[in-house]
């Protein structure tokens, strides 16, 4: 609600003491219509809130806190590169295997790439020599 307040003020405070002024002044605006709120329908009055104590737990500061246990652990990680346990491949410190796409083997034919490639080669050769001709 103070919240609310404050960024309905039609020109902003500039500095932090005038910030503080402002809200301090809010803020005492709404407790006195809280008062009066209470003082007027009584039955509507809200119980008071009674402060818990807070209680802390002195831990044992010798050890220290294991903030991964959560987290799954690495010995049981393989590397997809060395395939050592213990690291992940983003993590790895030798040099990284060449990665395979596809394992899907393709059948060629070697003598008609063969071929293929010699016929290239003869058309390339007389193309040079009609161009040599030519000039």
């Amino acid at each position: 609600m103070i919240l609310s307040k404050v960024y309905s003020q039609t020109l902003l405070p500039s500095g932090l003491e005038n910030w503080k002024m402002v809200v301090h002044n809010l803020d005492c605006l709404h407790r006195g219509f809280m008062k009066l709120k209470q003082s007027r329908y009584p039955a509507h009055a809200p119980a008071p809130q009674m402060q818990t104590p807070v209680v802390t737990q002195a831990f044992n500061t010798l050890v220290p806190m294991d903030i991964d246990q959560s987290q799954p652990r690495p010995d049981t990680f393989t590397c997809y590169n060395c395939s050592e346990k213990g690291h992940l491949l983003c993590h790895c410190l030798k040099p990284q295997k060449q990665q395979i796409q596809s394992t899907a083997l393709a059948k060629v034919d070697l003598k008609s790439l063969v071929a293929k490639a010699v016929a290239m080669a003869l058309d390339t050769q007389e193309v040079m020599k009609k161009s040599q001709e030519d000039f």
